[in-house]
């Protein structure tokens, strides 16, 4: 009796154990963008996510504000798991969390 308790206990530990796995595997996965594109005025990044239904702009000049060297504009969007980096000025960067559109402002080298 003694032996089928503990294979029961260690059979509910694996399934615990597994459900926590496939959670973490879940989370860490790529979120889903149909477009990403720096917007015309070049301010500011333009995304759809799948569940959107129209695009999404997110003003990254806005909240980081001008660079010290270089000019004002957003160039080479990368998107990297649940964000996208983005580089404006000459050696500037900023992250867009695709979740919930918050944006970084990393900092200039």
């Amino acid at each position: 009796m003694r032996v089928a308790a503990n294979y029961a206990t260690s059979a509910i530990l694996l399934l615990v154990c597994a459900a926590s796995y496939m959670t973490f595997a879940a989370s860490d996965q790529k979120e889903a963008l149909s477009v990403l594109r720096i917007s015309s005025d070049q301010r500011a990044l333009e995304l759809k996510r799948t569940a959107d239904a129209k695009l999404q702009r997110v003003d990254v000049l806005g909240k980081c504000g001008a660079p010290a060297v270089g000019k004002p504009y957003l160039r080479d969007p990368k998107q990297t798991g649940s964000v996208v980096h983005v580089t404006y000025g000459k050696h500037c960067a900023a992250e867009v969390a695709i979740r919930d559109l918050s944006i970084k402002c990393v900092g200039c080298d």
